[in-house]
């Protein structure tokens, strides 16, 4: 840790430390050229291929410029520690304000807030190379006197009290807090723009509700298992949320994530349409919002895949006695065709879960080398008189086996969601097998409907 009144690069004397975690530091300095007040990122890093993508990154970072974002204006590297010169943001983040005032903010400042997220969005994800942020969420976000949001914490270096850290083998560097991380993010499956919406989301339901929302895995588990989603609508949680703004919450949140927006720009006008739809009510208008569905926007028809969850329903028995001529006959040959194209569905799934499970498993691996390794460097520090960097290793190790640890929760409960996507498809398939022996019978309408239910019910599955 650097000690008040220390001065780096002839330029910048520390004040105090503001935040401290085992990858590094945040500091309030003074630029002694300019006379100005900045936050001093530090990241400790061993590795020289991770020395090389801070600079990459930090290079990506001062090239951007947006009301909603602190400016970089410097890097450099000094003794064991990379440093980010950034924008100093006075006051307390959104979490805080939060906490002290201990009830919900307004609708009208979250829509507020939510907008200028989105804008600060899509300008990132439009960047060339996209810059994705993966831990938006309270704690990241401060407002100025000026009622400007600002979007925090990049995360070059995550690692601070309270997050989940991780180095993954491709070098990407991320942290994540697991009550506003998706799904995908948490299992290591790999990010993309739509996984920031997610946090966007459960951002804004925490604001709008003073409530946290469940974790992504803890969803998907209770899904796999029959429960409802522990997600309780905004809405229901504070009836000032309209519903119409609580439906695209929800949307944001999903755990596939092909079933949220698309854009930043898609999410920002379903925003806008829904605070537009507010207002109207309250002066007596009326307007319906009108959500894009997922397979809409991927240029499918409507008919194709829905992802709508129906009551399960285990189809009855057909009657041999009636068997099936022309059109009847016709029906019970495209259900069954439509049981092949759901098992097929059903072999991807089980086979990128598989892939996910194997990559975990590499993970724990590799975690358990990097922990030797460390532990045989702290060895051989042995009573060093330099204790800060004592400190940094033994951070270090803890960061790992905070990691290990986390991989090791994550594989089982991976295993038995695989285990439980196994015996439904062995279900359908069994399913397939019955109708293809009766398929000389006649259903009746009320016996036809209850089996395409029972397709419906497959995307309980296929979605997680």
């Amino acid at each position: 840790m650097l000690a008040p009144d220390s001065i780096l690069q002839n330029r910048y004397r520390i004040i105090c430390l503001l935040s401290q975690g085992g990858m590094g530091a945040v500091y309030e300095a003074i630029d002694q050229r300019l006379d100005a007040v900045v936050a001093l990122k530090e990241t400790l890093f061993n590795e020289e291929f991770l020395r090389k993508h801070f600079e990459r990154e930090a290079r990506i970072l001062a090239r951007l410029h947006h009301p909603a974002l602190p400016s970089v204006s410097d890097h450099f590297t000094e003794g064991d520690g990379q440093f980010l010169v950034m924008q100093f943001i006075k006051g307390d983040n959104l979490a805080k304000v939060l906490a002290d005032r201990g009830r919900e903010f307004s609708v009208d400042e979250v829509l507020r807030w939510g907008d200028q997220l989105l804008d600060v969005l899509d300008y990132l994800h439009t960047q060339e190379p996209p810059v994705i942020h993966r831990d938006i969420k309270p704690e990241n976000l401060k407002l100025t006197a000026r009622e400007q949001i600002i979007l925090l914490d990049f995360g070059l270096a995550k690692g601070y009290s309270g997050q989940y850290s991780r180095i993954t083998t491709s070098g990407s560097i991320f942290g994540y807090t697991p009550n506003y991380a998706p799904l995908e993010q948490i299992q290591g499956t790999g990010t993309d723009l739509r996984s920031d919406f997610y946090s966007l989301a459960a951002t804004l339901y925490n604001l709008l509700t003073c409530t946290t929302p469940p974790d992504s895995l803890s969803r998907a588990m209770a899904l796999v298992n029959g429960e409802p989603d522990p997600l309780r609508p905004a809405n229901e949680v504070n009836p000032n949320v309209p519903m119409n703004i609580s439906g695209l919450l929800s949307q944001g949140m999903a755990l596939k994530i092909g079933q949220r927006p698309v854009s930043a720009v898609e999410m920002r006008r379903a925003l806008m349409t829904a605070n537009k739809s507010r207002q109207s009510s309250h002066t007596g208008q009326t307007e319906t919002l009108v959500l894009p569905e997922p397979w809409l926007r991927q240029g499918k028809s409507e008919t194709d895949e829905q992802p709508t969850l129906a009551t399960r329903i285990r189809p009855p028995k057909a009657n041999p006695n009636n068997l099936a001529t022309g059109s009847e006959e016709k029906d019970m040959g495209e259900l069954i065709k439509d049981y092949g194209l759901v098992l097929k569905r059903f072999d991807a799934v089980l086979s990128q879960k598989d892939q996910e499970i194997g990559k975990i498993k590499d993970d724990i691996v590799n975690a358990k080398k990097k922990l030797e390794e460390t532990k045989k460097y702290q060895a051989a520090l042995g009573k060093s008189p330099d204790q800060a960097r004592l400190k940094q290793i033994n951070d270090l190790k803890n960061l790992i086996i905070g990691n290990l640890e986390q991989l090791e929760v994550i594989l089982p409960q991976a295993e038995h969601i695989y285990k439980r996507i196994k015996e439904a498809r062995d279900g359908y398939a069994g399913m397939k097998e019955e109708l293809e022996s009766i398929r000389d019978v006649k259903l009746t309408d009320e016996e036809m409907e209850a089996f395409k239910q029972h397709l419906i019910t497959a995307e309980e599955y296929l979605s997680i």
